[in-house]
């Protein structure tokens, strides 16, 4: 994409995926934009770097073609979906895992509107029942073609076994799968259904997951916290929608969703980040950039703490333990970015 067909963002006319007014570029009719900061799985071409989005009700390019020869392009969101959906039909859940979901003070109500699957069993024959079913699993991440002995290619899943944590968007629309491996993989628990580097697959990329309560929403407020299967427990019991990021250093990613969920000019945030970042440097400081973000944005923020024996918010309100909140100028005062003035 030449870089005489974008223009720079502004103060006045900021970028409307990140809402910066600096670094990234828009296209001369607005149908596209270039986005240094949020990552949409597809990285521009050219100097300038960042990653292309659609602006809703532009038309999409073709697919290009991936830079594995091994991979294919992604899927479209529907057909991703399609084939997720294929598999949460197809699998079941153990009774070890649901035991273990149950000692998250999960109870099955839940376990079944989640639709926790445990990844185990004959993965070769759950793909050919799939698309069977008329479902096209090529470049949906998770997916991907293997040979046997005598050469036959057949389609079948990655990933290690363990529970299988559906991951879904603002809409409601499944936009990956997690995995809570029965065995830390390369010291990871959590990993994502991904077959990036394989035949037929596609790199999983590391969604925002969006919970919301099974009932009502009692709080209006929007969450925000680390992990899927966490932000599910969190969201039952708090009554309220929570975004969970894959990681503390994403958080950028995760305040545009929870703008995007709020659906109002205004947004009342409460970031709920483990415990940790009270003691780990690197966590500490992205709550402090993500907070003062929120502010310069006009959001009302406060950040949660609990107990120190409770890691995540889940286990603090599985625990029944009292959480508090403080306002999120409390987390800036140590950092220069802060001017001191009220929020």
């Amino acid at each position: 994409m030449n870089r005489s067909t974008v223009l720079r963002v502004s103060r006045r006319e900021p970028c409307p995926i990140c809402g910066h007014p600096d670094w990234c570029r828009v296209s001369p009719d607005g149908r596209f934009v270039l986005c240094n900061r949020i990552d949409s799985g597809r990285p521009a071409q050219g100097k300038g770097g960042g990653w292309l989005h659609w602006v809703d009700g532009a038309a999409r390019p073709p697919q290009p073609v991936h830079r594995d020869a091994h991979e294919s392009p992604r899927a479209t969101s529907r057909a991703c979906e399609a084939a997720w959906d294929g598999i949460l039909d197809q699998l079941t859940l153990t009774p070890l895992h649901r035991e273990h979901l149950r000692a998250r003070g999960m109870d099955d109500v839940e376990i079944t509107h989640r639709r926790y699957r445990s990844m185990d069993g004959n993965r070769a024959e759950v793909v050919h029942k799939i698309r069977n079913r008329g479902i096209d699993t090529d470049g949906v991440p998770g997916f991907y073609r293997k040979a046997n002995p005598r050469g036959v290619e057949y389609w079948t899943v990655a990933g290690p076994p363990g529970i299988l944590i559906p991951v879904r968007d603002a809409a409601g629309m499944l936009s990956g799968m997690q995995i809570r491996a029965d065995e830390p993989l390369d010291g990871r628990k959590y990993v994502w259904l991904s077959s990036r580097d394989m035949p037929g697959g596609c790199s999983s990329g590391a969604p925002i997951h969006v919970a919301r309560p099974i009932g009502a929403t009692r709080d209006p407020r929007i969450w925000l916290t680390e992990g899927p299967l966490k932000g599910d427990i969190a969201a039952e019991r708090l009554g309220a929608v929570v975004v969970s990021v894959p990681g503390v250093n994403v958080w950028e990613s995760g305040l545009a969703v929870c703008k995007t969920v709020s659906g109002r000019g205004d947004l009342d945030l409460i970031v709920a980040f483990d415990m940790d970042a009270e003691t780990n440097p690197a966590v500490n400081l992205a709550r402090a950039q993500l907070v003062y973000m929120a502010y310069e944005r006009g959001y009302r923020v406060r950040v949660a703490s609990w107990p120190a024996g409770f890691k995540g918010i889940d286990d603090a309100l599985t625990a029944r333990a009292a959480y508090h909140l403080r306002p999120g100028s409390d987390v800036l005062e140590s950092y220069s970015v802060y001017d001191g003035g009220e929020r």
